[in-house]
C-alpha cells in the first residue's frame, strides 16, 4: 500500500489511506501536491456519477420518506390502523439516511475534488476520534440498527396478530407509542461502540466518503466491543430474518385457509352457505395477509440490500480487503442505501392507502397548476 507519510494511528488497516474509489492507485504518487479534479489519473467523470447517484439516493430517500410519514400524520384517524404508526417511524428512520447523504457523504464528495492526496491524509489524521467523526460514525450505525429493530418490532406485531388476534386487537395505541419508544432506545444503543473509551476509533476514509468505527490492535478490551456489536446489532438483524421465515410460513398457512372461493365472496359481499367465517372476519383476515406480504417484501428488499454491505464490513476489519479496493468498498458500502427508501415503491405496490395519498397530492398539484394558468391567462 502506497503512503503519503501520514502517521493515522494503531489500526487494524486503512493506514495512511487516501484512496478515492474514482481514482487510480498510482494518484497517490503521481499527483501529491496535485487536487484531485486536476489529476490525469482520476477519472473525474466517474466523480460525477457517484455524486449524481448520492443526490438522487438523497431526494428518493428524503422525499419518499416524507410523503410515508404524511400519508400516515394527515390520513384519516378512522383508516389509520396500529401497523400504520410503526410505518412512519420507520419512515422516520430511513430519513436520517438522506440527512447523512446531504450532511455528511455527498459534502465529502465535493470537498474530495479540491484536495491532494497530502492534505487528504493530514485531514485523516487530524480528524481521528474528532466529536464530528464520533458523530459522523455513531450516526451511520445508527442507521442500520435503527431499521432492524423496527423491522424486527414490525414481524413481531404481524406475527401476533395472526397467533393471537385477540391480543393484538386489544393492544391500545399508547402501547405502541411505548413499544416504539423502546425501539428508538435499543436502536441508540446500537451505535454505542463508537463512543469515547471503547474499544475502537473513528477515522476518516476517503473511499467511502464517511466516517467509520475501526478497532485498535493493542486494545486489550475489543472483545467486548464486538460482543456489543453482535449483540446489539447482529443478532437482531439474525432474529428478524428467522421471523421473516416464519411469517412467510404463516403466510402461506393462512393462504391455504383463506382460499380463492372465499376472497371472491368476500369481494362480492357474499358469504359461502355453511360457512361459518362472518364477511367482516374474511376481510379482516385478507387485510392481515396483505399486510404480512407487505412485511415480507420490506424484509426482503432490506435484507438483499444490507447483507452485501455487512459482508464487507467484516471482510474489511478481518483485512481481507483493504482502501486500495476503493471502487469495490464503495459499491458495497452504498449498496445499502437504497434500502432506506424501497419501502417508498413497496407501499406503491402494495399499501391501497398509501396509493390513495399519493393520488390526492398529485390531484392537488394538477389543480393548483390548472389554476395558475388560468390566473395567467385572465391577466394576459
Amino acid at each position: 500500500m502506497q503512503s503519503v507519510n501520514v502517521e493515522v494511528g494503531n489500526y487494524t488497516n486503512l493506514s495512511s489511506c487516501v484512496y478515492l474509489p474514482f481514482c487510480e492507485v498510482r494518484y497517490v504518487s503521481e499527483c501529491r501536491t496535485t487536487i484531485v479534479k486536476e489529476c490525469e489519473a482520476c477519472n473525474i467523470h466517474g466523480a460525477n456519477v457517484i455524486l449524481t447517484v448520492l443526490i438522487v439516493s438523497g431526494v428518493l430517500v428524503t422525499v419518499g420518506n416524507i410523503l410515508v410519514i404524511a400519508s400516515v400524520v394527515f390520513d384519516d384517524k378512522k383508516r389509520r390502523t396500529k401497523y400504520d404508526i410503526p410505518k412512519a417511524s420507520l419512515a422516520f428512520a430511513n430519513l436520517t439516511t438522506g440527512v447523512g447523504l446531504w450532511v455528511i457523504d455527498i459534502p465529502n464528495v465535493i470537498w474530495s475534488l479540491r484536495q491532494t492526496p497530502v492534505s487528504i491524509g493530514l485531514y485523516i489524521n487530524q480528524s481521528i476520534s474528532s466529536p464530528f467523526a464520533m458523530g459522523s460514525a455513531a450516526w451511520f450505525t445508527f442507521l442500520y440498527s435503527s431499521s432492524v429493530y423496527h423491522l424486527l418490532y414490525m414481524s413481531i406485531q404481524r406475527l401476533i396478530g395472526v397467533r393471537c388476534p385477540m391480543r393484538y386487537r386489544n393492544l391500545s395505541y399508547k402501547k405502541v407509542y411505548l413499544h416504539l419508544f423502546f425501539v428508538w432506545c435499543f436502536s441508540t444503543l446500537g451505535s454505542m461502540p463508537v463512543l469515547p473509551g471503547l474499544a475502537v476509533e473513528v477515522i476518516y476514509r476517503p473511499d467511502l466518503f464517511s466516517f467509520l468505527p475501526v478497532l485498535q490492535k493493542t486494545d486489550l478490551s475489543k472483545t467486548g466491543s464486538v460482543l456489543f456489536v453482535l449483540i446489539f446489532i447482529s443478532v437482531p438483524f439474525v432474529i428478524m430474518t428467522v421471523l421473516t421465515v416464519i411469517t412467510g410460513v404463516t403466510l402461506k398457512r393462512r393462504k391455504r385457509f383463506t382460499n380463492d372461493t372465499l376472497t371472491h365472496n368476500c369481494r362480492n359481499q357474499t358469504v359461502a352457505v355453511g360457512d361459518p367465517e362472518s364477511r367482516s372476519n374474511l376481510k379482516n383476515k385478507l387485510k392481515e395477509n396483505q399486510g404480512l406480504i407487505t412485511l415480507v417484501f420490506l424484509q426482503i428488499g432490506f435484507t438483499g440490500l444490507v447483507v452485501p454491505t455487512f459482508f464487507a464490513v467484516v471482510l474489511d476489519l478481518a483485512d481481507v480487503i483493504d482502501c486500495t479496493h476503493s471502487a469495490l468498498n464503495f459499491t458495497l458500502l452504498y449498496f445499502s442505501v437504497p434500502s432506506s427508501f424501497v419501502n417508498v415503491f413497496i407501499y406503491i405496490w402494495r399499501d391501497k392507502n398509501f396509493r390513495l395519498f399519493m393520488k390526492r397530492i398529485v390531484k392537488i398539484g394538477t389543480t393548483s397548476n390548472e389554476n395558475t394558468s388560468i390566473m395567467l391567462s385572465t391577466r394576459q
